[in-house]
């Protein structure tokens, strides 16, 4: 087998998920570093790109979520969202007993900037119809 061929590997489940979308393999070659996360440094993921496989650092944000997810979300229920480049998405939100915050942040560091928003969504307004009304069925009479 050549060097630049490629051998077909699976590919853990959630592997894309993980990496950043900034992540590219090269133009020419395959390179398989890894096979799995276990083979990675802490703070790494093993990332597959067509038949190059590579140990890539978190992102800040996704450190945070991994961190968060393995104690649970903490009191305030919260649990930080990445976007698809590993950075944090600019709105982030927690839900807790009915009640969603939402504040920006700023996409590299997750340090808040701005104002909060809250939206309560245990109590939907009257006028807000989730279903239409039903309507009665008018009764045929029969006179016979």
């Amino acid at each position: 087998m050549a060097p630049h061929d490629c051998i077909k590997l699976p590919i853990p489940k959630n592997m894309y998920s993980r990496c950043p979308s900034t992540f590219k393999a090269p133009a020419r070659g395959c390179r398989y570093e890894c096979f799995s996360d276990g083979q990675c440094q802490p703070d790494h993921v093993c990332c597959v790109s067509g038949c190059y496989r590579k140990c890539v650092a978190l992102t800040h944000c996704q450190k945070a979520k991994l961190e968060y997810s393995a104690i649970g979300d903490d009191e305030e229920g919260y649990v930080p969202n990445c976007s698809n480049d590993g950075t944090y998405s600019e709105t982030q939100c927690a839900r807790r007993r009915g009640v969603t915050k939402c504040w920006r942040v700023d996409k590299n560091t997750g340090k808040k900037v701005g104002g909060d928003v809250t939206v309560d969504f245990s109590r939907p307004s009257p006028s807000h119809n989730v279903f239409p009304p039903e309507e009665e069925e008018e009764e045929e009479s029969d006179s016979g």
